[in-house]
């Protein structure tokens, strides 16, 4: 499917050989632990695309903005579907998308606010963003915020990095192509 797996890990610290043994071969890093705060700060560290995992990492990711499928217990009663549902054929792969759609956005509330104006966003786009010492124009706070939100804060710390290294103190909508450029080599 194309999907690089840069972590698997377990809360079964007593099944950890033979999780060890399974995974190893499928993924850069292998996590054993029953500290959900060792979790977040792997995840804070490796920046993933996406997670799958519990409740528990979906709510670490609702805090990085970073999706996460709930694949694993303990899961959400509204990941229990009541009615039959098909898999195969055209209605099957609708089917699947919007599962998989639902379950990276659940939990998104702030992503929802965005998308039926539960925000003033006029206001977010026109002013311009300070972060750290660097200042981001009117255009690229703009285009910042055109970016879909569970992947807008790791675009913005990857443009903040790249800005810091190239010496810049300013965020423009160049800098931004720049980075996205960069990051993309």
């Amino acid at each position: 499917m194309g999907i690089k797996v840069v972590c698997a890990g377990t809360y079964c610290k007593h099944d950890s050989e033979w999780f060890t043994e399974r995974v190893k071969d499928y993924c850069d890093e292998v996590l054993i632990t029953d500290d959900q705060t060792a979790v977040s700060d792997m995840i804070a560290r490796i920046e993933p695309a996406a997670i799958f995992g519990t409740q528990m990492e979906r709510h670490i990711g609702k805090r990085f903005d970073i999706p996460c499928g709930v694949i694993s217990a303990p899961i959400h009663i509204q990941n229990f579907p009541l009615g039959y549902r098909p898999f195969l054929g055209y209605e099957g792969t609708n089917q699947i998308a919007d599962l998989v759609y639902n379950s990276f956005a659940l939990g998104m509330e702030d992503h929802l606010l965005e998308i039926f104006g539960g925000h003033d966003t006029k206001e977010l786009v026109s002013k311009p963003i300070e972060s750290d010492g660097l200042a981001w124009s009117v255009e690229a706070t703009e285009e910042l915020n055109r970016i879909p939100g569970f992947v807008r804060g790791k675009v913005k710390r990857n443009t903040e990095k790249y800005a810091r290294s190239q010496n810049l103190s300013e965020i423009s909508l160049d800098v931004m192509f720049s980075a996205k450029e960069a990051m993309a080599a």
